[in-house]
């Protein structure tokens, strides 16, 4: 059964992933992490933009991708809500996650994971009741056991109050969800941070003797394979994440130089982890990455000022088609075999596990063997920040792309419900 974990879930783009998602077969659970204290199912029209068949107020048959009018004699915008099935809509797992607090407890995980680690050797006793006693536990129960993840956080300086907090937005919280996905749903986990040129805080500043120190350890990192997947379930298969077009680390312009640098630190994460697994030649499965980089999003009443105006003279694309293009390359990412961790699964099993995602891939879609051959988008090519941590510039990185507007729209005609 594949699990999604959508960031940023009630945002413009966020929603439609969530909408989409529930309205495919395969995918059987939806977990929208969102800052909404109020998660209750009636309030996922104003959460996700949902409104459930056969719930009071609903006017309409219930048909998966129908429409209705509100109570108040007001019509419901088209392109805002759609009414699902009960048992679509139970596929929705809210969460309310502070990300500041989240972010916070991570990095304070990520400096001291040594320590941990040596306290988890002490003896059983111990380590229970360090587990016991450990906020992380809570975050590794919703980053674990997930097949897709779609990043769509997002905000404006202007919203945001500063550019310190958009920054902190836009690339702290982005750095910290990425690399709990890893850690707990990846083949082969997370890498050391001292791996990377890009980490929670620095704003966005390289720091080269971190990325050397790194790659002096690259030994040690592939004999630790198995380790790092400990204490992952092993089932991430694709990571959207959305950027703008003309993100570029080197940008003069805030917006555009962070959601760069954003993705920079994304792609050496993912490019490590894969990099991994082929060096040392374990038989688990590759993630693929697709960075999103739509021009001028269509909101559909919810567009900003400045937003407008730019649609004059820019071109455009709908949220919807976003949405739908996440969905699509979480559904056709190229198929790899799927390898659930080691630690707890069998042999047997992981064969039983294959055969029965592959069938259900099948089943989907008639086509989608010659689906899954085709690229997500146009293969990424690393910057030159990014060599710091040995990931080779001027050459594509393999499961690793780019889409900008007509690659977006291409993938979302891929999509069947």
């Amino acid at each position: 059964m594949a699990s999604m974990i959508v960031a940023g879930a009630t945002g413009a783009i966020g929603r439609t992933v969530v909408q989409m998602a529930i309205r495919q077969p395969s995918i059987h659970h939806v977990v929208a992490l969102t800052r909404t204290a109020n998660t209750a199912a009636s309030n996922y029209e104003a959460l996700f933009g949902i409104v459930i068949a056969g719930e009071a107020g609903s006017t309409d048959s219930g048909g998966a991708g129908s429409h209705r009018e509100t109570g108040k004699g007001d019509s419901v915008s088209r392109d805002n809500t759609v009414t699902v099935t009960p048992e679509e809509a139970a596929k929705i797992k809210p969460i309310t996650l502070d990300w500041e607090e989240f972010t916070q407890l991570w990095v304070t995980k990520r400096n001291g994971a040594s320590t941990a680690s040596s306290r988890a050797n002490s003896g059983a006793a111990g380590a229970a009741s360090v587990a016991m006693a450990d906020p992380m536990e809570r975050y590794r129960g919703i980053f674990s056991g997930h097949t897709y993840a779609a990043m769509c956080l997002g905000t404006t300086r202007k919203d945001a109050g500063s550019a310190k907090n958009f920054i902190r937005c836009d690339y702290d919280y982005v750095i910290a969800f990425t690399e709990a996905v890893l850690t707990y749903s990846a083949p082969a986990g997370l890498s050391p941070g001292t791996a990377f040129v890009h980490h929670i805080g620095d704003e966005g500043v390289s720091k080269q003797a971190h990325a050397q120190e790194g790659m002096g350890n690259e030994l040690e990192e592939l004999v630790t394979v198995d380790n790092d997947a400990a204490q992952s379930s092993g089932t991430l298969r694709a990571f959207c994440q959305v950027s703008s077009s003309h993100a570029n680390s080197s940008s003069w312009f805030l917006y555009t130089k962070t959601k760069g640098v954003a993705d920079e630190s994304t792609v050496e994460r993912v490019y490590r982890h894969n990099n991994k697994l082929a060096a040392a030649a374990a038989t688990l499965t590759p993630v693929n990455l697709l960075l999103l980089q739509p021009g001028l999003l269509e909101r559909h009443g919810k567009s900003r000022l400045n937003e407008k105006i730019a649609k004059l003279i820019m071109s455009s694309i709908p949220v919807e088609i976003c949405g739908a293009a996440i969905v699509s390359a979480c559904k056709h990412s190229p198929m790899h075999k799927s390898v659930p961790s080691a630690a707890t699964t069998s042999s047997a099993e992981v064969v039983k596990h294959d055969e029965a995602e592959e069938m259900q891939a099948k089943r989907e879609d008639s086509h989608a063997t010659a689906t899954w051959k085709e690229p997500l988008g146009k293969p990424y090519v690393a910057t030159k920040v990014l060599r710091k941590a040995g990931v080779p510039c001027k050459e594509p990185l393999p499961h690793i792309y780019e889409a900008t507007n007509s690659t977006i729209k291409d993938l979302a005609s891929r999509l069947t419900a």
